[in-house]
């Protein structure tokens, strides 16, 4: 089971990153994927002693003079009001409708992993969007991407 965060609903796929694979490889998957937002929480950092790396990685730029954002669940948590709570009630009567206005395609990428890094530079693999994944399709694309396999 995947994390969604009701992002692919939307077409925004969502990127696993392994915190322990170090910076070098955080900063090359950040750049690979061209992932502009971490969305992480405080305590987890605290507890992993991983908030010096979560610093760093604030500094890598996903994009031409744009650096990674990183999005703190706490503050997320803090900046819900009532007005939203009540805004996610009435627009969940309608979620059926407005995520079949976004049509996400089953063959969109609905999740990208990456490769440890060991040989060198970080892959990235996009897994398919649909719930009964394109295998062979996903193998074509990652053939495309590292045409040694």
């Amino acid at each position: 089971m995947r994390p969604r965060l009701g992002l692919d609903a939307f077409g925004r796929p969502v990127a696993m990153l392994n915190y322990t694979s170090g910076f070098k490889n955080l900063s090359s998957a950040l750049k690979t994927g061209q992932i502009r937002q971490i969305v992480t929480s405080r305590r987890f950092l605290d507890k992993a002693n991983l908030q010096d790396l979560a610093d760093q990685m604030a500094t890598v730029e996903c994009e031409p003079g744009r650096t990674v954002d990183i999005v703190y669940l706490e503050d997320v948590r803090l900046a819900i009001g009532w007005r939203d709570k009540l805004g996610g009630v009435i627009s969940a009567k309608f979620a059926r409708r407005l995520h079949r206005s976004y049509r996400t395609p089953p063959r969109h990428t609905g999740v990208v992993l990456f490769t440890s890094g060991t040989e060198g530079v970080v892959g990235s693999i996009p897994v398919l969007g649909s719930g009964k994944t394109d295998f062979p399709a996903t193998l074509e694309m990652v053939r495309q991407t590292r045409p040694m396999l």
